[in-house]
Order: structure tokens, then C-alpha cells, then sequence
């Protein structure tokens, strides 16, 4: 009987059918299970990520919280060195997957907000990644799963985003960041601002003026220095997505907000070369960006941006020196493409003064073949004609000191000047007359978003457009219209729909209203408080040449001869005094205490004193654009030998006041600053150890000349409002401590930390607690007015004065409408203790929302229950859905609305809440679940609770 069986034939084709098929499916398997693992890592990374967030947004544990990415673990604290063991929580990262980038992320308490931002990079064994981004406002995303780099593509050697905080080559997550080649260690320091062999910083050392139409900035931002028009020509793109490959398509985008916003050039279409346009007005302090985007189907896509590109932008100047040394086709042009050939001369780029061109390589940084003709984009500048005031000329400028929108509201912080809406930027001087000409424009634009401004023949027209739905649509502007060689003789109200209300009834509030003016008793400027619905507000401002420029200016000259008071009743500069120390000042104040400076800057008592500690704010970063670094002060009242912690040895908040009372006669004063980034910085300034970190400087001395002092326009407002033409602006009895802990440098800028240390007589003596002479009422002027007499009259002001930062016994009193910027500073109020300006039932003392407008914008109809507002005249909070009345009045909550609470809670404004820098940490930690839901229905029990006395 015959069996069937396989023939061998047979048994070698089913095996080899088997070998081919394990064959294909084993890497179709280790493709699949690489993938996976990958996709786990990131989806457990985002987890991570996000619960640490919570963490911190919800304070657990009162600390910070982060992420350790290639470790793994979330951890609690401010680094992963310093964490606490205990609270760490494990997340595995499959061992085929590796991670770069970003080493941890760290979310601030409460706020919830990164210390540090940038990419995480995951990358497979097969090469392929996903890259999560960790945005400023502390969104988490990732991107879709991106191929393995190819060594011949531009994309090459490509291994993800650099370490360093905001440092990514790939600015948008649709490429992958470069950090890989040769040469890009080196290129990536060859960006145009910072060319070692001279050619890449400022084509001069001295500052930029209006007619240079621009500077450039280290990290190559082009920032304007006038109004100016920017012509961006391309003047030619040779690229490919590799060695032999297809031609990659450019686009090209600008920004002229610090990169906020984006905006596609050319109609977002792909650039060749000899593609042109022109953005139009742009005003002093716009800071341009470049944004280059190189792809070719998915194998290649590259973006850059040119104040952040790793190398592979260079943004230089005519004259700048190309960095022959880093790239050889630089030291052969001959080898470049035509259109780059003709801007270079001599290894030197050859362009017009007032343009800058932008080079950019997307292939990956090399020596021998990195050529930067990818694409090839000038920028050209021009100055607006009329745009630029000289410094003889007579000229004007607006800053704001409230802006607020409501509804359908567009204020911003500019002004529009004449027919063309020529813009300006707040700050930013506009000339009244050019060389002995009159400007004059023949009208304004009205519908603008900022202020309308048109110059005529001696009078100067100010306009702040409404047309708006009321109630749902408001503009709210506190403006100071501030002139330099010139006087204001007076002031009218514009006429018809443009006509202000009330302007001069001496009641401002929030509401329709409001409207005033308040001129300085130097008639070199107005306050102009306008509240814009339905109708335009405008008034015309009469001015007249004037021989001698502003009040400040008059210090600034005054400040070296023996006429001026805040210099003659000071003790010498530190550092100008004989050895045995100067002799004690002699205060026009009659409540400063008399001091010396001695030797080593340290300020020694001459007689018994209170003396209190005030921060103005601080700006500490570790590294440029860095994440911020933590500041604590110390005090020492015996020259250093025992020190005491300030504010609890906490981290110093903006308004943070302590003050020491009946300081002994000879007590030596210093203080100490130390900053903090988890292990990775620290640093100790101490005003005596002679290392230059800690400068004190009184009423109407000069900025030091060093570093961003040299520029004031670049420093933090709550250091630049101090300062008036180079000249610090203080009481009698105040100095003004500045803390570098940087380097110092041309980056150097002592806004670290800035401190106002009040020296006054005792408060205990009675001498100074209840004084209302005029006197006293000089006590805290502003040094800019009282520099040039403080025995000149000037119009007087009735405030609230808090004495020696004592905040429950305050006392009415009179002053030089000229020194309220200095009293404000340290928390005065206007108006009387016991007055009630805004009419809401509530003391001008113990009112923290002076202008409460009634009834509120928050909702007054469809309320939920448990939600209150204020809906009618009287300062009675009202219950929903009915409007019962509640228990709650302006009483509970210190004169303020619930709209005024909710505004403190979101950051639009603090009101008189700075006293009080707690109860403001408080507010300001509240989820927007909150926030938002006052909006919409009213305010909760629990936020009027929180504010309660």
C-alpha cells in the first residue's frame, strides 16, 4: 500500500516560505514594538508633566513641583538635585527609548507657570521621534511621530532640541532642533551680534538715536530706534533638501513683538528671490524678527528664527566681518551664489547704513560646506519724515499710567500722530517743532487703537476714540501728556460728539463720567483720566516755547551746584568721603533722619531713627531669558558683623515694606542680597565687600555709567519711573539701593533687586506722626521738583499719609502736587483719610478700589444662587438670582466691587492692594474656575471673604 509523504523538494520550499516570512515580519515587529514604546514615554512624559503642574498650581506640600525626564520621576521642589526623596513618584521610560533635551521642568507654586521652557526630545532606537514643547504660559504639547533623520538631508545630524532653556533650533515643532555637526558649537556662536573679530555687535558703542532708525541687539532682535518703515527685500534662495535632492520651498515671516505673533511675508508664498514688502510704521522700541521655514515633502522641514537659530542665522550690518575662520566658503566667495557676492567686499558685508541682512543655512552647520545662501533677506529702514525730535526742539510725550478695556475696547499703549497715523510708542518723544518749524497737521485718524494725536500752531490736540456699545464696550486711560521745552498756558475741553465730561469737577471714577485733567504744578505736563464709550473724549492742550526743559531735566543740571537742595542736604557719594567719613546731612525734610555714608557705602545714623525697607521690584534670570532667580535680603545695623533676615527671609515680592523702629544714633547700615536657582546659582552682594553689586544713591544723583543704566529705556518700569534724564528722582529721606548679581558687564543692569530705604525720625517722639506743616509736607517730594527749590509754591494736593510705612495710623496732609509721584511710590493716597472721593460709603484710608463705578459690569441679571454683585447706587452687594439683599456691603471688602476683586485676582490692575502684598498672593492664586465663574454669574462668598480686614 503506497503513503504519501512530502518530497524533500517539498520540505525545502515550505521551510524557506517560513524563513522569508519570519524573516519580514521580525523588523516589521521591532518596528512596531520600538513605535510603541515610544508613544509610552511621551504619553507618560505629558502625564507627568501635567500632575506636576497640578501640584504646584494647588501648592501641595507649599513647594515647587517638576519632572525629571530622563530619569523618570516627578519630584517636589525647586531642582531634582534639592528634591524631597519621599514625594517622588516613578514613571518608567522603556529602555529603547532615549531622551534629550530639557532635563527637568520645574512649575512655579501657585501660578503654575515653567521655570524653564523649551523641548524634550524622544527618540527611538530606530531613530525616530516625538518632541513634547513646554510653552511660556505652561501649556504642554507633542508633536506627531517624526522620521529618523537621513545623514544626507539637511536633516542629518539632527539628535533634538538643545539643552538649554528656550534654546531649540526648531522653533514651531514641525522640525526637529539642530545640534549636531562640527561645526555648530561654533556656529552657534557666530550669530551677527556677536562676532568675536569685532564685526557682529553695534556699528558704534555709543547709544542709537532716532536718525540710526535701529540697533542690533546680541541676540540678533533688530530693534528700532524711531518710527520707522522696514522694506524686507529677498535677495536670493539656493537651497535643497540635500546632496543631489529636490529644491525646497522657503517661506519666510516676520514679528514685530519679541516673536508673540507671526506674520507670513510674500502672501506666505514660497520666496525665489527679488520678493519685496513693506511694514509700515513701526515705532521706537519695536524689536523685528525673522522667521525662515525650509521643507520638502515630509524628508525635510526646518525653521529658524534670527534672535534664536543656533548658528544657522547670521544677522549682520554694513561692515560687519563674515566669520571666515568658522565657514570656508566665506574666505571664497567665488564659490557663493551671485546674489550673495554682491553684498560682500573685502571679507566685510557691504549694505546700506540703515539696513540689515539676514543669512540663514538650514543644512546642518559644517565647515567646509556651510554657505548661508539658503536664503538671503535685507531689511531696510526708514525714518518717518517728522518722525524724530531733536533734543533743542520743543517735543512731547505720552505715558500711561492706566489702561483698561472692557467689551469691545482696543486701547493700547500708543499714540497716532496727524493725517498718516504715524505711530509712537509710549515714552517716545514727538516733535512739536523741527529746527525752528512749527509741526502742524492738517487732522487726526480717530479710530485708532491708542491715543489720536494732531499738533497744531501752539495747541496740541489729544483724542481717545469711542463709538462703543455702552455698557458693554469701554475704554478706561490714564495718560500723562509730559512736554520738554515747552509750557502749558491752558486747557480746553474739545467741542461737540468730542467733548469730555465734568473735565474739571475734581470727581474721577469709572464711569462715563470720570473724565479730568490735572495739571502739574511745573505746567510742563497733564494727567489726562478718560473713560470712552459712545462718545470720543478730546481735549486741546495750549502750549507755549519754553527757555529751561522739564522740572527733571532742571535737577539733572541742577543736581552739582550748591543750589540744589536734595544735594546740599545730602552727604557726599559714597566713596567721596574723607577718611574719618562726611559730615551728617542736614535735611529740608523735617522728619529725615540725619546720616553719613562712610568708606565702604555703608550708611551710618547721626541720630536715633525708623528705618524702613521698601522693594520696588526685582528681575533676576539665570541666563539671558533664563528662568527667574530667587532673591532674599539681608540687614545688618552694626556693619555687618550680625544680620537679620528681611521680609522673613523669604523670596522679595514688588511692595514688600519692613521697618525697624528706634534704630540707635551710630548704627551702621548694610544690607546684603543673596540669589538662588535651585543648585545651579548662587550669589551673595553685599554693600561692603567692595565688589561694586550693591549701589546706594540719593535724591538727584546720577545713574552709574555702566551697563543697561547707560540705556534707561530698557530697564523695568519700576526702575526706569525713577529716573528722570539720567537723574534718580527720591525723597529727602530716601536712597535707592540697586543689586546686580549677574555679570558686570554690558548686560549689567542692578534691577536684581531694587529697594527704597527710608530714613525718618522716630515715629515714637511724635514729632512726625501728625505733622501737617508745609514742612512735612515736603518730606517725600520728588527729587526732580525739589532739586531746583523746594521753597518755590507750586499747587497744593490734600493725601492720605502713611508715615514710616505705618499703615494703621495714617494722618491728612498737604502737599506740592509736584512730590505725589514720590508718595505714591510708598503707598500714599489721594485725598483725605477720613474723605470718601468715589462716593462709595467708604473712607479714602481704608479704601483698597478708589473709583468704584456702580452698578458693575459683572453679570446684574441671571446671577446663580450664592453669587453677589453690586447692582445698584448703594454699596450693598446684592444676591442672585432675585437681587435679595445680601449681608455683604463695600465694608467687607475694602471698597471694592466684585469686577475690581476679580481684576486684582487676574493681574489687571492691584489698586491700593501692593500695601498688602499677601492678601494680593492670595488673590492672585486664584484658579480661573473662579475667576471666569465671577464673571459670568457673579462673585462668590468665598473671594468676598478673602478680602475681608
Amino acid at each position: 500500500m503506497a503513503h504519501k509523504g512530502f518530497t524533500a523538494v517539498e520540505m525545502l520550499l515550505t521551510l524557506g516560505i517560513i524563513a522569508i516570512t519570519t524573516g519580514a515580519s521580525v523588523p516589521l515587529y521591532r518596528t512596531y514594538q520600538l513605535r510603541s514604546d515610544l508613544d509610552t514615554a511621551v504619553e507618560q512624559a505629558k502625564h507627568a508633566l501635567e500632575r506636576a503642574q497640578v501640584l504646584a498650581r494647588a501648592g501641595q506640600n507649599d513647594s515647587m513641583w517638576g519632572f525629571a525626564t530622563s530619569q523618570g520621576i516627578l519630584f517636589q521642589g525647586e531642582a531634582f538635585s534639592i528634591r524631597e526623596p519621599d514625594s517622588d513618584e516613578l514613571y518608567v521610560i522603556p529602555p529603547t527609548v532615549h531622551v534629550s533635551g530639557l532635563s527637568e521642568i520645574v512649575f512655579q507654586r501657585v501660578t503654575g507657570e515653567p521655570v524653564m521652557t523649551g523641548d524634550i526630545v524622544y527618540e527611538a532606537g530606530n531613530g525616530e521621534q516625538r518632541i513634547i514643547t513646554i510653552t511660556p504660559g505652561g501649556s504642554v504639547t507633542f508633536s506627531p511621530l517624526l522620521p529618523p533623520a537621513q545623514s544626507s538631508s539637511s536633516v542629518g545630524d539632527s539628535q533634538g532640541a538643545s539643552s538649554q532653556p528656550g534654546s531649540s533650533a526648531s522653533s514651531d515643532g514641525q522640525g526637529v532642533g539642530s545640534t549636531g555637526s562640527s561645526a555648530s558649537s561654533a556656529g552657534a556662536e557666530s550669530s551677527a551680534s556677536s562676532e568675536a573679530d569685532g564685526g557682529g555687535g553695534d556699528s558704534s558703542s555709543s547709544e542709537a538715536t532716532c536718525e540710526d532708525a535701529f540697533e542690533l541687539l546680541p541676540d540678533g532682535t533688530v530693534e528700532t530706534t524711531g518710527t520707522v518703515d522696514a522694506t524686507i527685500t529677498v535677495l536670493g534662495s539656493q537651497v535643497s533638501d540635500g546632496a543631489g535632492g529636490g529644491s525646497a520651498k522657503v517661506v519666510v515671516s516676520v514679528s514685530t513683538d519679541e516673536g508673540e505673533t507671526w506674520v507670513p511675508l510674500f502672501d506666505g508664498k514660497a520666496v525665489k528671490g527679488g520678493e519685496e514688502e513693506v511694514v509700515q510704521n513701526l515705532p521706537s522700541g519695536t524689536k523685528l524678527l525673522i522667521q525662515v521655514n525650509g521643507r520638502h515633502s515630509w524628508l525635510f522641514n526646518r525653521t529658524f528664527r534670527s534672535n534664536n537659530s543656533a548658528g544657522h542665522m547670521l544677522v549682520l550690518r554694513n561692515g560687519h566681518r563674515l566669520p571666515t575662520a568658522l565657514y570656508d566658503a566665506f574666505g571664497n566667495p567665488t564659490s557663493l551664489a551671485p546674489f550673495l557676492r554682491a553684498i560682500i567686499e573685502s571679507g566685510r558685508v557691504k549694505i546700506h547704513s540703515h539696513a540689515v541682512v539676514f543669512l540663514t543655512e538650514l543644512d546642518a552647520l559644517w565647515k567646509g560646506s556651510s554657505k548661508f545662501q539658503d536664503v538671503a533677506i535685507r531689511a531696510a529702514f526708514a525714518v518717518r519724515p517728522g518722525s524724530c525730535a531733536q533734543s533743542m526742539d520743543p517735543k512731547v510725550k505720552i505715558v500711561f499710567d492706566r489702561i483698561e478695556n472692557q467689551g469691545a475696547g482696543d486701547m493700547k499703549a500708543r499714540a497716532y500722530i496727524g493725517p498718516q497715523g504715524i505711530l509712537f510708542a509710549e515714552d517716545q518723544w514727538i516733535p512739536l517743532s523741527v529746527a525752528g518749524v512749527t509741526m502742524v497737521d492738517s487732522d487726526l485718524v480717530e479710530d485708532v487703537p491708542g491715543l489720536a494725536v494732531e499738533r497744531r500752531s501752539g495747541v496740541l490736540r489729544v483724542l481717545l476714540h469711542g463709538s462703543h456699545i455702552f455698557p458693554s464696550g469701554k475704554e478706561i486711560v490714564d495718560a500723562r501728556v509730559i512736554f520738554d521745552r515747552a509750557q502749558i498756558s491752558s486747557i480746553e475741553a474739545d467741542v461737540g460728539q468730542n467733548a469730555p465730561e465734568n473735565l474739571t469737577d475734581g470727581i474721577v471714577n469709572d464711569g462715563p463720567d470720570g473724565d479730568e485733567i490735572v495739571i502739574a504744578a511745573d505746567q510742563r505736563s497733564v494727567l489726562f483720566q478718560t473713560r470712552a464709550t459712545v462718545a470720543d473724549d478730546a481735549i486741546l492742550i495750549h502750549w507755549n516755547v519754553a527757555s529751561v526743559t522739564s522740572s527733571a531735566s532742571s535737577a539733572a543740571s541742577s543736581a552739582t551746584s550748591s543750589v540744589a537742595s536734595s544735594v546740599s542736604s545730602e552727604a557726599g557719594e559714597p566713596g567721596e568721603d574723607d577718611e574719618g567719613g562726611s559730615e551728617s546731612s542736614v535735611p529740608a525734610d523735617a522728619c529725615a533722619a540725619a546720616y553719613t555714608v562712610d568708606d565702604q557705602g555703608r550708611v551710618v545714623l547721626a541720630e536715633q531713627a525708623d528705618v524702613a525697607f521698601t522693594v520696588l521690584g526685582s528681575y533676576a534670570t539665570y541666563g539671558a531669558n533664563g528662568p527667574m532667580v530667587h532673591v532674599r535680603l539681608n540687614t545688618s545695623f552694626d556693619g555687618g558683623s550680625t544680620w537679620r533676615g528681611l521680609f522673613n527671609f523669604r523670596d522679595i515680592l514688588a511692595g514688600d515694606t519692613q521697618t525697624f523702629r528706634d534704630v540707635p544714633s551710630g548704627s551702621i547700615i548694610s544690607l546684603s542680597a543673596e540669589g538662588r536657582y535651585s543648585w545651579l546659582f548662587k550669589k551673595v552682594a553685599n554693600l561692603s565687600d567692595h565688589g561694586d553689586r550693591v549701589k546706594l544713591l540719593r535724591p538727584g544723583s546720577a545713574l552709574p555709567g555702566i551697563g543697561l543704566l547707560m540705556t534707561p529705556t530698557r530697564l523695568r518700569p519700576f526702575l526706569r519711573d525713577r529716573i528722570s534724564n539720567g537723574i534718580i528722582q527720591l525723597g529727602d529721606r530716601q536712597i535707592l539701593a540697586l543689586v546686580e548679581l549677574q555679570n558686570l558687564d554690558e548686560t549689567a543692569d542692578f534691577q536684581d533687586a531694587v529697594v527704597v530705604i527710608s530714613i525718618s525720625k522716630p515715629a515714637s517722639e511724635g514729632v512726625c506722626g501728625d505733622v501737617s506743616a508745609s514742612s512735612q509736607s515736603s518730606s517725600v517730594s520728588s527729587a526732580a521738583s525739589s532739586s531746583v527749590s523746594s521753597e518755590v509754591p507750586g499747587i497744593k494736593m490734600t493725601i492720605c499719609h502713611y508715615p514710616s510705612g505705618d499703615r494703621m495710623h495714617p494722618t491728612t496732609m498737604e502737599i506740592a502736587e509736584a512730590a505725589w509721584p514720590a508718595h505714591s511710590a510708598i503707598g500714599d493716597r489721594l485725598g483725605a483719610c477720613e474723605a470718601d472721593d468715589d462716593g462709595d460709603g467708604i473712607a479714602n484710608s481704608q479704601d483698597f478700589c478708589p473709583g468704584t463705578y456702580l452698578p458693575e459690569s459683572v453679570p446684574t441679571e441671571f446671577m446663580l444662587f450664592n453669587r453677589y454683585a453690586l447692582t445698584g447706587t448703594t454699596g450693598i452687594f446684592r444676591g442672585g438670582p432675585r437681587k435679595r439683599v445680601s449681608s455683604f456691603s463695600l465694608s467687607d471688602t475694602r471698597g471694592c466691587s466684585c469686577e475690581q476683586l476679580i481684576d486684582v485676582a487676574e493681574g489687571v490692575r492691584e489698586y491700593y492692594f501692593t500695601s498688602e502684598p499677601l492678601l494680593l498672593r492670595e488673590l492672585k492664586s486664584l484658579f480661573p474656575f473662579y475667576t471666569n465663574g465671577a464673571r459670568q454669574f457673579g462673585c462668590g462668598t468665598a473671594i468676598l471673604r478673602m478680602s475681608r480686614p
